[in-house]
């Protein structure tokens, strides 16, 4: 997987990159859950679910589910784009580690702030939203999961994404059957997707307007701790 490189970049990730992983792969988890069971059948961030799903939408000549997944693929792709804008810089720039995780913290901040707004969308429609408000919800969870994983390229943990999961998958068990190595930080990272997936997928079956606050606080704690590690990152820096 294609890593932006700097002086000073962690060669081997450590605890706080691979809590940073398992948070945001719950995140998404939960994202997902919510996407698919209440704004239409169409996925925030697995791109080729949604591809699938507008296979059959075509098939089956459903053009509003078509549209669904049309809307959410095109919203992930715009955060990718504002996502890579900052990875983009970060790999200009000729500074150390701290300087990404600076950009790091900076689009993780958008992300909750768009989030934010589907909690709001989410809540104002009683954990159902239809219609208008149903397309706006789509596009605030696609364009967060899409600036998330743009972002997470800034973070050293090899082999791992937070937001699809059949590469990180695949390098788990390619590492497993060609080296004997277990991708740690991978496992970790689907576990955490699928933890995330469960809890929503309750919340969603009996809570349903509390489900939203599962990602939003999920991603407030990771927010919370990268802006930890970029302040013990510049200490460690100066001196």
């Amino acid at each position: 997987m294609l890593r932006v490189s700097a002086p000073g970049l962690p060669a081997d990730p450590g605890r706080t990159e691979i809590a940073l992983a398992a948070g945001l792969a719950a995140a998404a988890g939960a994202v997902d859950v919510l996407a698919f069971t209440r704004m239409g059948q169409a996925f925030a961030s697995i791109v080729t679910g949604n591809l699938v799903v507008a296979g059959t939408a075509i098939g089956q000549g459903d053009p509003r589910m078509l549209a669904n997944v049309a809307l959410a693929v095109a919203a992930f792709a715009v955060g990718v784009v504002l996502g890579g804008l900052g990875v983009r810089s970060a790999g200009l720039s000729s500074a150390r580690w701290p300087v990404q995780v600076t950009v790091l913290c900076l689009v993780e901040l958008v992300e909750l702030v768009v989030l934010l707004v589907l909690t709001g969308v989410w809540l104002a429609t009683g954990g159902a939203p239809l219609g208008a408000a149903q397309y706006v919800a789509l596009v605030a969870a696609a364009l967060a999961m899409g600036l998330q994983s743009a972002a997470f390229r800034l973070v050293p943990v090899p082999g791992v994404t937070t937001t699809y999961f059949t590469g990180t998958l695949t390098s788990l068990l390619v590492g497993l059957v060609t080296s004997g190595r277990n991708n740690v930080a991978a496992l970790i990272a689907l576990l955490a997707l699928l933890a995330g997936a469960v809890l929503a997928g309750l919340l969603v079956a009996h809570a349903a307007v509390a489900a939203v606050l599962l990602p939003v606080a999920l991603l407030a704690v990771v927010v919370v701790v990268s802006t930890a590690r970029r302040r013990e990152l510049w200490a460690t820096s100066s001196r």
